[in-house]
């Protein structure tokens, strides 16, 4: 089959997973992400080349930019702001004890302790990009829950990439790298990218109010997409990593961009784009790069990391209530939220991999926890919603109305 082929079946197919999950009232994400594992199946995979894998795997990955891109400039910075002791506290529990529990896991298995640490680092890490499909998807984007869920996301970032160059470290000492000129080469690329991002908040809205005088959707969305896809690449040249970049793109853009009467039209003309065209490949790459005979070659293994996996997160997540103002309730859907993982946590594994940091079996097991665990939280989202309505929005009026009655 021809790339074109490829690319024409993959929209096909996401198009009607999401039209059948549409007609059963879930979110369209779901569909999509349903239909992953049928294109995991050997029969129709084998209609996938490898030249059309990589090219769709390049539109995925310019999918999951988008996603974040949009992300970004859609997240309510307000509710974020009132709300970021919360998503501090809750990132760094969920994070830290699923690495601890992804570590004892693999002493247990009798791994060598770089596998062990590799195995934290992918427990550990949240995919934002299919959090926030979910979200913007069943319009709960501009909730409190929402913003804890993205602000932890946000901070989560930081670990993956504290993860990612440790992953790096690693596989330079099994090249022989040394590791002190490795450590160095990190801490300054680390420092261009914040000087680059420093200068893109003071430079890029001076650009971007000559293009708001068009009044044009057309320049507004190319200059979004442009100003995106050149902080995303920055940010991949320096290592930090593209999706990161995106996303900072987006909040940029969100301080400096748009008349406020036109960007509802706008930020609807971008979205149209990204999940009818873009977003789709996200999907469909997962799908192919799922190994169904991870499930048989050993079960156990493959089961443990999962259970480990989704305890820690629902567990650390659930620590976290004698710090902040949230009921067991809402930390359990925040824990069910941050417990998706997906792009990060496939490169993290795909690294360590190509590195023989872990097994090809570990790999299996690792990439079948990151579609099990992103599957699953968009069907307790939407049982938790349809129970308690108000349950994304519950505390923010609590908190405006305790302040009426002190006023009053």
């Amino acid at each position: 089959m021809s790339d074109l082929g490829a690319i024409t079946l993959a929209i096909l197919v996401t198009y009607l997973g999401a039209e059948m999950a549409r007609k059963l009232n879930y979110p369209r994400v779901i569909g999509q992400l349903v239909i992953s594992f049928v294109l995991a199946m050997p029969v129709i995979k084998i209609l996938f080349p490898t030249a059309s894998i990589e090219v769709i795997s390049i539109l995925a990955e310019l999918g999951v930019i988008f996603l974040l891109l949009l992300t970004g400039f859609q997240l309510n910075l307000d509710e974020f702001k009132k709300n970021k002791h919360e998503s501090l506290i809750i990132a760094m529990l969920a994070a830290l004890v699923p690495f601890s529990l992804g570590f004892l896991l693999g002493q247990i298995w009798h791994f060598n302790w770089q596998t062990s640490l590799v195995l934290g680092a992918c427990m550990s890490v949240t995919a934002e990009g299919t959090t926030a499909a979910l979200l913007l998807e069943m319009k709960q984007m501009k909730t409190r829950l929402a913003s804890i869920i993205l602000g932890a996301g946000i901070i989560d970032d930081a670990f993956e990439i504290v993860f990612l160059s440790l992953i790096f470290f690693l596989a330079n000492m099994n090249n022989g790298a040394e590791s002190a000129h490795s450590f160095w080469e990190v801490v300054g690329k680390y420092e261009l990218f914040i000087i680059g991002i420093w200068l893109a908040f003071h430079f890029i809205p001076k650009w971007i109010q000559k293009v708001q005088r068009t009044e044009t959707t057309v320049s507004l969305i190319s200059t979004m997409i442009t100003v995106g896809l050149i902080i995303a690449f920055f940010s991949e040249f320096v290592g930090v990593g593209s999706v990161f970049g995106a996303f900072i793109a987006g909040l940029i853009l969100q301080k400096s961009f748009f008349n406020p009467k036109t960007r509802e039209k706008d930020t609807r003309a971008l979205r149209i784009f990204v999940f009818a065209f873009i977003v789709p490949f996200f999907f469909v790459n997962i799908g192919l790069n799922f190994d169904y005979h991870a499930l048989v070659n050993n079960p156990v293994l493959t089961a443990s990391v999962l259970v480990m996996a989704m305890v820690g997160k629902i567990l650390g997540t659930m620590m976290a209530k004698p710090f902040v103002n949230l009921s067991y309730s809402q930390l359990h859907l925040i824990g069910w939220g941050l417990n998706s993982r997906g792009v990060m946590e496939l490169v993290l594994a795909h690294i360590a991999l190509e590195a023989n940091l872990i097994s090809t079996e570990l790999y299996s097991a690792v990439v079948f926890m990151a579609i099990t665990t992103t599957l699953i939280f968009p069907f307790v989202m939407k049982a938790v919603i349809k129970k308690d309505p108000h349950i994304m929005t519950r505390g923010s009026q609590k908190t405006t109305l305790k302040k009426k009655a002190v006023s009053a």
